[in-house]
């Protein structure tokens, strides 16, 4: 196994020479599959890597090497302290900007001549390369390798976005959809001119740093539409619609972590028939006709900020959510939300008495809370059906920002006991096992 060593880069460890060294074209025990002739295995892109090879952030070729955590090592031909080390994870190290191709999976740099590259100065006569980019993310999808793996650099793309329609000969496939944020932070934008952003009809689709918007031409157009069968993931987001639903699926699998659902006219986040459903660290926020309307077989639902959605004639309020066979609410914020019945303003559960609602912060009286039991969690007045709740003013750092103060009455006062069942709080921070704080926010 790799063994530390001083002088290796951090966060790499340094590998035992028979593992790394190059030997003819196939190395030892299929540790490394390429031996390139590049002084140092210095490189500007995979394809010059040869077999096996990654093109890494440092411009040096890595292989694989079972034996380093992240699968990838440099080889003892490699330039400076890289030579006979391990490859750091992507995921540790940033993530897709860790990788020169802009695509991070499962801990490890995608190649670039894998990944589909659009950008607004490219033109769909092009070969979708990060050299040569296409325009539109429907041209890079068509030009796909093994895998529909696109990257937006940063820009504003306009046209819908339709993902295996029934009329499409090849078997259903995947996409992946992965923006490259802008020194600032500012995410790609890809807005419809009319109807819905994205449409996706079969197979899976993951959408990851990109903000979303549907088309202002059609009045029941929603920012995403997930069909029936569908698996959906989306991450480090922002769902925006101007006329439907920011999420509407039907029949489909769901994950949504850390994104942002705001300002739609329908509701943020609606579910029909669902299958498992995760959502986890998201802000959802003035989504007139409610914030989440969730129907599915499972659910987590942990660590949201659920603030100022529904109005005083809608159906849904914060949350409406049934998950008959296996329902978690767990450690939400809910504030400043309302419905035309008072009883459903914060949040309805219709799950039953198998329902784990634990955790929760709603800053709003227990009368606006309706359906089933709760447990460590707080309400502004009035008691929660259930145990060890409690009543208080939350102790939040203002009207507008509702993380904790340090003196919060829900600092230290979640299940001493039972797992949280989501592992970030509200800005990706790790949530503490037992004795956490009530709410989306964990205090440091």
């Amino acid at each position: 196994m790799p063994t530390p060593t001083d002088g290796a880069p951090p966060g790499s460890r340094r590998v035992r020479a028979w593992w790394a060294r190059c030997v003819g074209a196939v190395a030892f025990a299929g540790a490394l599959a390429g031996c390139p002739d590049l002084p140092g295995h210095r490189c500007a892109t995979s394809r010059e890597c040869g077999q096996g090879g990654v093109c890494e952030r440092a411009g040096v070729c890595s292989f694989p090497v079972a034996a380093c955590d992240s699968g990838r090592g440099y080889a003892d031909q490699a330039a400076g302290d890289l030579a006979g080390t391990c490859v750091p994870s992507c995921d540790a190290a940033g993530g897709d900007a860790a990788c020169l191709s802009g695509v991070c999976e499962a801990g490890q740099c995608v190649p670039d001549d894998e990944v589909r590259y659009v950008a607004e100065a490219g033109v769909d006569t092009a070969a979708c390369t990060q050299a040569d980019p296409c325009r539109t993310i429907a041209r890079a999808i068509a030009a796909r390798g093994a895998r529909a793996l696109v990257v937006v650099t940063p820009g504003t793309y306009v046209g819908s976005i339709e993902i295996n329609p029934p009329a499409q000969a090849d078997a259903p496939f995947d996409v992946w959809l992965i923006g490259a944020r802008r020194p600032d932070g500012a995410r790609p934008v890809v807005r419809a001119s009319d109807g819905d952003g994205i449409t996706i009809h079969r197979g899976g689709l993951a959408v990851r740093a990109l903000e979303v918007h549907d088309g202002a031409a059609v009045t029941t157009s929603d920012t995403i539409d997930a069909r029936d069968a569908t698996r959906i993931t989306i991450s480090d987001s922002r769902l925006v619609a101007a006329t439907g639903n920011a999420l509407e699926c039907h029949g489909c699998t769901v994950t949504v972590r850390r994104s942002e659902v705001r300002g739609d006219p329908q509701q943020g986040i609606w579910i029909e028939a669902g299958r498992d459903v995760e959502l986890i660290g998201n802000t959802v926020t003035g989504n007139r006709e409610g914030g989440l309307a969730i129907t599915a077989d499972r659910c987590v639902i942990g660590s949201n900020l659920i603030v100022g959605n529904g109005h005083t004639g809608s159906d849904v309020g914060g949350a409406s959510v049934s998950c008959p066979l296996a329902h978690a609410f767990v450690h939400n914020t809910l504030s400043q939300n309302q419905a035309a019945d008072p009883s459903v303003a914060a949040y309805r559960c219709l799950s039953g008495a198998s329902a784990v609602n634990d955790g929760n912060l709603f800053d709003a009286a227990a009368t606006a809370v309706t359906g089933c039991e709760h447990s460590y969690s707080l309400t502004t007045s009035g008691l929660l059906p259930g145990h060890d709740n409690r009543t208080a003013t939350p102790g939040f750092v203002s009207p507008t920002d509702l993380h904790l103060r340090p003196d919060s009455p829900a600092r230290g006062a979640a299940s001493p006991t039972a797992p949280t069942q989501v592992d970030i709080d509200i800005d990706g921070e790790a949530r503490r096992q037992g004795a956490g704080d009530i709410g989306a926010d964990e205090i440091p």
